[in-house]
């Protein structure tokens, strides 16, 4: 898997090609790398959206981070998880058949029209998370469910 960061900016395009050797060349605002920390990534202050296909940890990981979501479901649970987010309006769901540049677009333009309220949401959730024990509750109830 091959994960694109579109970064006009030449002082951090420049950070970012120490990572790869495989960046598209060294005048293009596109980096290619085969891997990265996402939680790195989403963390950093000039993501505004996570695009990704709706798995447990990139959508805890984007919770986590307060990053709104555009949702193109994968298999398993994925889309069950699209739905969530859609219901708690903090992102889209595209599914494949139905991915265009247009409605990507569309959705892009609406999470940033409404991206305030969304982020807040977003907080709202992650403090519920941390108030219910975050991560180590969910290990103990895995741990005591085996």
């Amino acid at each position: 898997m091959r994960l694109l960061l579109v970064i006009p900016d030449q002082t951090m395009r420049t950070k970012f090609q120490t990572l790869s050797p495989t960046s598209v060349d060294n005048s293009s605002p596109l980096l290619i790398v085969p891997w990265i920390e996402q939680q790195h990534v989403l963390t950093h202050p000039s993501i505004r959206i996570f695009i990704g296909h709706g798995g447990l940890h990139s959508v805890g990981e984007a919770v986590y981070a307060h990053i709104p979501m555009i949702i193109i479901p994968g298999l398993g649970d994925a889309p069950a998880r699209a739905a969530a987010i859609m219901e708690a309006k903090i992102g889209y769901a595209i599914e494949r058949d139905a991915l265009t540049a247009e409605r990507l677009a569309t959705y892009i333009k609406m999470i940033l029209a409404d991206y305030d309220s969304i982020v807040s949401r977003l907080r709202r959730i992650h403090h519920i998370d941390e108030l219910e024990g975050g991560m180590q509750r969910a290990a103990t109830l895995i741990d005591n469910w085996l």
